[in-house]
């Protein structure tokens, strides 16, 4: 990476830490982009041509991760078994999912437009996650098979980072357990009668 490129992403990164940091104490509407800048010891015109808007700023941390669960698929030994792989997603999802990252999701929440771009880039990351799986398994597009598969590896994280289930152990206890349970959960798959 060059050094230009390496100053850049230290900056961004300053920001979107120093943005985090005021959002979770002060809260989303009283920041200011210009107490951001301030903080972040950086020029106003830096913070805008990097981050427009403050909700940029606070989809920050979450963009930055844009790509890390597909990278997670090339990198794993290319005879390691798929559920393995899969697995491995599951368990870096989770892992990015710390209280910080929670609290400011409770603020993206609170804010329609900022919820609405979460949701974007979730799509994205999926199409990113369907996309390197298909590659794995030689196919040309992404197949049902794949879909299911990647959305089934997301939601199992959501479940786990949501404690959906009310299990209260830490976070990579609970994605253990659920990944253990999972070959005996009652899981119903929609159908249709026939003749419909």
């Amino acid at each position: 990476m060059a050094l230009r490129e390496m100053k850049v992403q230290r900056t961004r990164q300053a920001i979107v830490a120093v943005g985090a940091e005021l959002f979770l104490s002060q809260g989303y509407d009283a920041t200011t982009m210009e107490q951001i800048a301030e903080r972040a010891e950086v020029g106003k015109s830096t913070l805008y041509r990097y981050f427009p808007t403050k909700e940029d700023v606070l989809l920050g941390s979450f963009s930055a991760r844009m790509g890390v669960t597909a990278e997670l698929v090339r990198s794993r030994p290319i005879d390691e078994d798929l559920s393995v792989v899969l697995g491995h997603v599951v368990r870096a999802y989770v892992q990015v999912n710390d209280a910080a990252t929670r609290e400011l999701r409770a603020i993206i929440d609170a804010h329609p437009a900022a919820r609405a771009k979460v949701w974007d880039l979730v799509a994205q990351e999926q199409a990113l996650l369907e996309a390197a799986l298909a590659e794995r398994l030689g196919l040309d597009a992404p197949d049902l098979g794949v879909v299911m598969s990647a959305r089934i590896a997301t939601t199992l994280a959501v479940v786990a980072s949501e404690n959906v289930l009310g299990d209260h152990r830490p976070l990579g206890e609970r994605i253990e357990r659920i990944l253990r349970d999972l070959d005996h959960a009652q899981i119903v798959f929609p159908s249709f009668p026939s003749g419909v």
